[in-house]
């Protein structure tokens, strides 16, 4: 089977509603890769983390100590779950073709989206206690308000519709030097101007306390940052058709080593005030295209076909699920922070429990995200009775 094909079915199947077990997968023609299965489950993993320091209150407090320093070292590994995403989006989809057949995948992905949202907006009104009249509740899913960490459903939408065509320009090009030109130029464009424009260089103050100030000397031109996901994608792609490799131990220790290094380097950016967000550490950010290229690297070279047919199949189910976890894990977020931000009033020692309310709350989002599966599965097949009867 032609590889872009055989990536672009396994894509397909996980994107389908009705792929969520071994049986349905099988008619799909295709063995999964269980290394992106990996990959999809350590940026889920990574995607809820991320959201601990949103929750736990980290962004309002200053940084000023080694539990904080431990703590921007956390985020700054754990930013990369959209990265990876996208990074395995485009590994997987680029064989994409323009098809009748290719838009429709996006119905599964809106369907989870809107049966997540209609979770969320209950939770807020019946939990919560907020006042969400009807009007409000459809209107908040149509701006994607409703769902706080809907925006990634309304990037993923643009992504997919753009899918085909930067596959066009891709394939395109008709030779590997070429397409590195096009990946190099993309993160030109998008990740280096956030290494270049984060400094002032008008004031000694800046470098002995760069926390007092954002107003910083432009070195590269920055208007197509927002489109980083493009650069992810095009990356992903790449990795597909080209395969790296490095040494394992090289590898990992390079990931652990600019970890360590951008997260010394963000926490004396700030330090001793409250994080801000410089350009250097949002998700199309250079330290976040550098730690998400080393760790999609290390997995993709993995060997994982011998691994226990049950480890295979949990790695296949949570990768299947993580668009429904992503969506659901704003409900269980919801429910569990607020527990904790009343149990551990100072944010420094709320570290700890990462391993506890991160955990929990990804269990929580699975059993919903499943639960949702089997709903969506019934109504499909209820609309197929009524369809043919």
């Amino acid at each position: 089977m032609n590889q872009n094909l055989e990536h672009s079915r396994n894509f397909e199947a996980d994107m389908n509603i009705n792929s969520s077990n071994a049986h349905d997968l099988k008619k799909y023609g295709f063995v999964r890769n269980p290394s992106l299965d990996l990959i999809k489950c350590i940026a889920i993993w990574c995607v809820l983390s991320v959201h601990f320091f949103l929750n736990c209150g980290f962004y309002k407090e200053p940084l000023d100590n080694k539990h904080m320093l431990l703590m921007e070292t956390m985020r700054t590994c754990f930013m990369i779950g959209v990265s990876l995403f996208i990074m395995a989006t485009g590994y997987l989809m680029n064989g994409a073709k323009l098809s009748r057949r290719y838009y429709k995948g996006i119905i599964s992905v809106l369907e989870m989206y809107f049966i997540a949202s209609i979770v969320c907006i209950l939770f807020k009104k019946f939990y919560l206690g907020q006042d969400i009249r009807l009007l409000d509740g459809v209107l908040s899913i149509l701006d994607f308000s409703g769902n706080s960490y809907a925006w990634y459903v309304e990037m993923y939408i643009g992504l997919f519709l753009l899918i085909p065509f930067l596959n066009l320009i891709y394939h395109g090009l008709d030779s590997r030097k070429k397409k590195l030109a096009l990946v190099a130029t993309m993160i030109f464009l998008t990740a280096l101007p956030s290494l270049a424009n984060i400094y002032n260089f008008q004031t000694a103050d800046f470098w002995l306390k760069p926390e007092t100030g954002t107003e910083y000397n432009k070195l590269l031109p920055s208007w197509w940052t927002g489109i980083y996901p493009i650069t992810y994608y095009f990356l992903g792609a790449y990795l597909s058709e080209y395969k790296i490799r490095m040494n394992r131990f090289v590898n990992i220790a390079a990931f652990i080593g600019c970890v360590t290094l951008f997260g010394i380097f963000n926490y004396y950016r700030n330090y001793p005030d409250p994080f801000v967000w410089s350009p250097a550490v949002k998700e199309g950010g250079f330290e976040n295209v550098v730690n998400a290229f080393l760790l999609f690297l290390f997995c993709v070279n993995l060997d994982l076909n011998r691994l226990p047919q049950i480890v295979k199949s949990v790695l296949a189910k949570i990768s299947i699920l993580s668009f429904g976890i992503y969506m659901m894990s704003n409900v269980s977020d919801g429910y569990l922070y607020p527990k904790l931000t009343d149990a551990v009033p100072e944010v420094e020692y709320r570290a700890a429990y990462y391993f506890v309310v991160v955990p929990v709350s990804f269990i929580l989002a699975m059993i919903m995200s499943q639960s949702a599966t089997w709903l969506l599965k019934l109504i499909h097949r209820i609309m197929g009775k009524v369809r043919f009867s």
